[in-house]
């Protein structure tokens, strides 16, 4: 029996194709996830890291400038001991070098032991003070106790100014041979103060305050997107001062860690995707193969069990074909004894069968 085959190159679907392929998207999805989590944890130890660097720039920064400040003023009540006290004129030339040096003094003050102001630098526009007590509100009057009682520097806290900004006072008791002879008193503008400090203190993308009984002292680089989160708090206390220093980073600070987020994730999937869509086509064509090699091993056999014989003839411009070791046999002759094309083979049909031979 003689008959044309034509093969199919179609296949059943397969699932276990797609087990590699998922596979190895979700280890993509995985290991980019942990990625992203290692990323986020190195970029909130660095976040913490550089606010707690900022902090304590901070507050050395603040520190080093308020010691300064004072340690001038301790200078200048320290004169009082010189023989023969000190006179009013040599006292206010003194305090107007201060003033030269120190922009941000808003006023150097002389008290008696009553707290009476007998001295101010300048003299305007604070001459209508002179004479009058300096103890008129609670928080000088209790620093003024507190010097009094200690012999030791105080502080008022944050005061109001009569010219509406707000200042620092720091009381001096002057103290000749056991005797307190009165104060001296150095207000500074806090607005001014901190602005001359705070170019020394790196302080980009954070926010910087200053707290005073839970009230903010100033407040640097404000702004409504931060990182709460990462805000950190840190104590400040010189001589006297009982200050809050809160430092935050601003929002952008993550900015750029979003990106590089976004980026991993979308390189890691996009990389397993690949991975994935090569390993499935590889497999498949490994499958069709395999299901080629078994079909033609099965046709092999059915054709020596049923004694089929096949030809095929690829290109009909051609007149070489394909003649199967059983069409050999059928026509008796070993395979490959006689060329396979179309002049053998239509010399092998019965005239009276080549033309419906030839329509077919």
């Amino acid at each position: 029996m003689i008959r044309k085959t034509l093969h199919s190159s179609g296949y059943a679907f397969n699932r276990r194709l797609f087990i590699a392929p998922a596979c190895i998207l979700l280890l993509g999805a995985i290991v980019s996830l942990a990625l992203c989590i290692w990323i986020r944890a190195e970029h909130e130890k660095d976040i913490a890291t550089s606010t707690a660097e900022r902090a304590e720039a901070a507050r050395s920064a603040i520190e080093t400038h308020l010691k300064y400040r004072i340690a001038s003023l301790r200078r200048m009540s320290g004169r009082w001991n010189a023989p023969g006290g000190i006179s009013r004129t040599v006292w206010e030339d003194d305090a107007r070098a201060y003033f030269r040096d120190q922009p941000e003094f808003q006023a150097l003050v002389y008290l008696d032991p009553d707290a009476i102001v007998r001295w101010v630098v300048p003299f305007e526009p604070n001459e209508r003070f002179v004479g009058l007590s300096l103890a008129f509100e609670p928080k000088r009057a209790a620093a003024i106790e507190r010097a009094r009682a200690s012999g030791k520097v105080s502080n008022s806290g944050i005061v109001d100014l009569a010219r509406g900004n707000k200042a620092q006072m720091f009381v001096f008791p002057l103290n000749v041979d056991g005797r307190l002879e009165g104060f001296l008193v150095g207000a500074y503008d806090i607005l001014l103060l901190m602005e001359t400090i705070v170019p020394s203190i790196p302080l980009q993308q954070f926010e910087l305050r200053v707290i005073e009984d839970g009230a903010d002292v100033f407040v640097l680089h404000d702004s409504e997107e931060l990182l709460s989160d990462a805000s950190l708090t840190v104590p400040f206390k010189v001589s006297g001062l009982d200050w809050t220093l809160q430092v935050t980073p601003h929002a952008s600070f993550s900015d750029a860690n979003a990106l590089i987020e976004f980026f991993v994730v979308t390189v890691g999937l996009l990389a397993s995707s690949l991975l994935a869509a090569i390993t499935y086509f590889v497999q498949l064509n490994i499958y069709r193969t395999q299901r080629e090699a078994e079909i033609a091993i099965r046709n092999q056999m059915t054709f020596e069990a049923s004694k089929v014989g096949v030809w095929e003839w690829f290109d009909t411009s051609q007149k070489d074909q394909y003649w199967s070791p059983e069409l050999y046999k059928l026509l008796g002759y070993e395979p490959n004894e006689i060329d396979a094309n179309f002049d053998t083979f239509q010399a092998m049909i019965h005239p009276d069968d080549f033309e419906a031979n030839k329509e077919t």
